[in-house]
């Protein structure tokens, strides 16, 4: 249809515009969506992690503050039951009941009703002791730091002053202190309580009941009097507070000082006493926590990002419209891939599993292992590796960790072909624990490529048809001719010029020549099991000759190949090596065909097959006049439905399937350009030894 009656449908349909569309356009249009989808989808999930965050800080910085407003509860409980016994004392002292020589005495049954108490004290507004429970009458206690803070500020009725440890390093003491007047509200003296500050700390703990939070008690100096961290014991943090006592206590985010570290803080303030608890919490584990749901996200987009790239391949491969070979192909090397990713992912049904100690014994096998290979044989465990991956214990042990292919019978008695990957595992000294051997089965994998391999012959005997019938119409058409000349002779009873028997021999070796061309055909397009073998060249390259001869003089190109002589066999299979070889003659012919098509110079052109040796590999090369590879076509020359001829002349899959039967018997094929001339096209495999395979590499 030319573009004007496109444009004709375009007005009289207009219901129904993907139908006008060309591929490019449906393409540019399902990528303008899929760029939109994917911007709303990361906007939406940075926006959701962000929130989730902020949510998550937000709920552990209400979680500490619940928990500061418990701690506080209990401060404000013990320091009102000190200021309660500090009343009692001064009542004690100033209003006594009994003699002063009793004190001491009612001080140590005070202390015995309140286990927190350590020591009471009770001084003159000089600091001179006039009753104690631990202490002599007239001891000078002026020093103390509470007494000096009681009497520098008038106003300051109670303090709690720093904690400091005990000589014995066990306890953490702190002095507790209560202004006390007399009748007139003149000063009278202070009591001061030795209070234990570890059963306030073992409250807190009980009350927190979580490992990783820093909690404590900061009194309104800013000096940290309980911590559970004892080094941040005495510190001060009034700068970083001072906001929190005035609004007494929230949450904030600030600097851990004893880790370094940003924590989330509660603060609440006590009702009793200048003081406030706080309980923190690392942000990191915070963030920590939310990286994995981050993670969860980005493996989402990520799917979504791959699901769109999939949909885009999935949307071209529709568009190219593609033969039913080509849709065959495309679903095994789609089972393939999804072969591969369940083998990543499924570690107990799809994945053979055997972990042995040292000795080979076994220790565990998964159900997928135990239901393939007779695993309660005792004969079979004493030699788990060995009968399953075909290394001995030695081998496995000295080559560790590699790689290995094996081709097995399990319970059934069927051949399965398994890719296994061996390790060990060694103890701190270095030596050799435990061996584990893990294993896929590859046998349907390697049923479809041998399937692919099988419809590429098919193909190319179809596409070398003409060629065929040649070569089987010279032996026949000579056949005939002899016929004819013999009935003729015989019909007029002349004498033959050659002895009957001479004709007779003539015609059987036709005969022999046409029976030999149908047996290589049916030997060639047979399917094949895959079994690797010390293949021979010089049967390797008449095989192909057979069938592209034809096909390369109809074009009128010299051909060339080596002198037939004893070379060294290659493990790989006969009928494949013919295929890989048909397919690189037949690429060379459509080259120079093409190349002369294009600028109509039609010199000698000629294709030459070589076979090159040194120690270690076999090569056999195809060379051509074809003009060489362009460097944007090289790039892509061996992937799959990749071709540079017209619709309908090629598959784009030769050179791809060539590649890929080369690669399964441990072979290469490569290409360089011949200058400008034309190009050589290379298999390469190692020698073999002269024994066979069970299957391919």
């Amino acid at each position: 249809m030319t573009r004007s009656k496109a444009n004709g449908a375009d007005k009289q349909d207009s219901t129904i515009p993907l139908r006008i569309l060309d591929g490019r356009d449906v393409l540019r249009i399902y990528r303008i969506l899929a760029i939109a989808i994917l911007a709303l989808a990361f906007g939406i999930g940075l926006y959701s992690q962000l929130r989730e965050l902020n949510r998550r800080i937000h709920e552990v910085g209400e979680s500490n503050l619940v928990l500061a407003n418990i701690l506080s509860v209990q401060t404000t409980n013990l320091f009102g039951k000190l200021n309660a016994l500090a009343r009692a004392v001064a009542e004690d002292v100033q209003d006594p009941l009994v003699s002063s020589s009793m004190l001491p005495e009612i001080l140590e049954r005070r202390i015995m009703a309140e286990p927190d108490a350590l020591s009471i004290t009770y001084t003159d507004t000089n600091g001179k002791v006039v009753a104690s429970s631990n202490s002599a009458a007239g001891r000078d206690l002026s020093s103390l730091p509470v007494l000096l803070k009681l009497a520098s500020e008038e106003k300051l009725l109670v303090y709690a002053g720093p904690a400091s440890r005990q000589t014995d390093g066990h306890k953490w003491l702190m002095n507790y202190a209560l202004k006390t007047f007399g009748p007139h509200q003149e000063p009278a003296g202070y009591v001061v309580i030795e209070v234990d500050l570890v059963p306030l700390y073992e409250s807190y703990q009980h009350a927190v009941e979580r490992t990783d939070a820093v909690l404590g008690l900061i009194g309104d100096d800013g000096i940290i009097r309980v911590a559970s961290g004892p080094e941040a014991v005495g510190r001060n943090v009034g700068p970083l507070v001072a906001k929190v006592f005035e609004a007494g206590g929230g949450v904030e985010t600030m600097r851990n000082i004893r880790t370094g570290e940003m924590d989330i803080f509660g603060f609440s303030r006590s009702a009793s006493v200048p003081m406030l608890t706080y309980v923190g919490s690392p942000r990191k584990t915070v963030i920590l926590s939310w990286l994995s749901s981050v993670a969860v996200v980005t493996l989402i987009f990520l799917i979504l990002c791959g699901l769109m790239l999939f949909g885009q391949l999935m949307l071209v491969r529709y568009i190219s419209n593609r033969n039913e070979l080509i849709k065959q192909t495309l679903e095994t090397a789609r089972q393939k891939q999804f072969t591969g990713f369940l083998n990543q992912i499924i570690q107990a049904t799809g994945v053979l599993v055997a972990v042995t100690d040292v000795a080979g014994k076994p220790i565990v096998t998964n159900e997928f292992f135990q239901s393939m290979f007779k695993a309660d044989d005792p004969e079979f465990t004493d030699k788990l590796l060995e009968h399953s991956t075909g290394l001995s214990l030695s081998e496995v042990c000295e080559k560790a960790p590699c790689e290995v292919t094996h081709v097995i019978e399990d319970r059934q008695g069927e051949k399965r072909e398994l890719d296994w990957r061996l390790s060990t595992i060694r103890d701190d000294a270095g030596k050799i624990k435990n061996l584990v051997a893990i294993g896929i089965d590859n046998t349907a994998q390697r049923e479809l490529e041998l399937g692919i391999f099988q419809s590429s012959k098919l193909i190319t005997l179809g596409e070398m048809a003409t060629g065929l019938a040649h070569e089987i119409n010279q032996p026949l058409g000579t056949l005939v001719l002899t016929l004819d000349h013999v009935r003729d002779s015989l019909a007029r009873k002349k004498k033959l010029t050659v002895p009957l028997e001479e004709h007779l021999a003539g015609m059987s070796q036709q005969l022999e020549r046409v029976t030999e061309i149908a047996d290589h055909l049916r030997t060639f397009g047979r399917r094949g099991d895959g079994i690797a073998a010390p293949v021979n060249i010089n049967m390797v390259i008449d095989g192909a000759l057979l069938v592209t001869r034809h096909r390369i003089e109809q074009a009128e190109i010299r051909l060339l190949r080596p002198s037939v002589r004893e070379y060294p066999g290659f493990l790989a299979n006969q009928t494949i090596m013919e295929q890989i070889l048909i397919n690189l003659l037949i690429n060379a012919c459509d080259a120079i065909v093409e190349r002369r098509s294009s600028n109509g110079h039609h010199g000698e052109d000629s294709i030459e097959i070589k076979v090159r040796e040194n120690e270690k590999s076999m090569t056999l090369a195809v060379a051509d006049t074809g003009g060489g590879i362009p460097t944007e076509v090289a790039e892509h020359i061996f992937e799959p439905f990749f071709t540079t001829k017209p619709v309908g002349q090629g598959t784009g899959l030769g050179l791809s399937v060539s590649y890929g039967m080369a690669h399964a018997f441990g072979g290469e094929l490569g290409f360089h350009n011949l200058g400008s001339t034309g190009t050589e096209f290379s298999v390469i495999f190692p020698k073999s030894s002269g024994e066979g395979s069970h299957g391919p590499n």
